[in-house]
């Protein structure tokens, strides 16, 4: 059933029949009621629901972008109380987003940070079974590098996304941010130095990191009060 919602809201997507779409990409979501919501397999795909409507939601609501934004906060929300989709950072990610259409940097920051936590945490877990697989599990091996370069991705664009939202909020740390340079730094050195290949995509990830960097930078220049610490000013920070 959830499936077949979440096809049939494609079919209406691609027929620019919105509203219908949604209704469906909620009845796919909300289907973790009745016991459902203790099968942990379920979360990817209510997760990839929710990612699909969400996005729609955010981009072409039909009573426009805060009834979007709205509709997005009630299905995470929902999602929430069923205790589904609890480690899935794609949740807390699109909620920044709704929360920075309606504009509510502090609980923007908040979200991206969740999301980045989340993001670091699979990554962590991801890089110590790795070191766990013996040499001889070559394709084991391989299999997982790939899962963890894809982790990578993921992880710096939730850092990126979180060191932007902390610029957005005046109430946030500076040695917040601080945090999030170094590991962003270190994880796109990462994804430059062992992925199999380098994308366009990625390239984008990066110049938007970097680019996030440079403007931290510039507004710390320009208030001493705020000024990076040196350690960070010193990195080897390159494209």
């Amino acid at each position: 059933r959830r499936i077949g919602d979440i096809y049939a809201s494609s079919i209406m997507t691609n027929n620019k029949n919105v509203e219908t779409a949604l209704s469906y990409y909620e009845r796919a979501i909300l289907n973790v009621w009745n016991g459902e919501q203790m099968d942990a397999s379920l979360d990817t795909d209510i997760a990839a629901a929710f990612e699909a409507g969400a996005s729609l939601a955010l981009r072409e609501h039909p009573k426009g972008n805060e009834f979007g934004a709205h509709w997005v906060l009630s299905m995470s929300a929902s999602l929430g109380n069923s205790q589904c989709c609890a480690d899935e950072p794609v949740l807390d990610e699109l909620n920044g987003a709704a929360h920075r259409i309606l504009g509510q940097p502090i609980d923007m920051r908040q979200s991206y940070e969740i999301a980045a936590t989340k993001s670091r945490d699979a990554l962590e877990q991801k890089s110590n079974l790795l070191l766990e697989i013996s040499d001889e599990q070559v394709q084991q091996q391989q299999q997982h590098a790939v899962l963890r370069d894809a982790l990578r991705r993921r992880y710096l664009r939730h850092l990126t996304l979180a060191m932007a939202a902390c610029r957005a909020d005046p109430t946030s740390s500076p040695e917040t941010v601080d945090a999030y340079i170094q590991d962003g730094v270190k994880v796109a050195q990462a994804i430059q130095e062992e992925s199999q290949s380098i994308t366009e995509d990625d390239r984008d990830s990066l110049v938007e990191l970097y680019t996030n960097i440079g403007i931290v930078f510039k507004e710390r220049s320009q208030n001493k009060s705020l000024q990076t610490n040196e350690g960070i000013l010193d990195q080897n920070i390159q494209l």
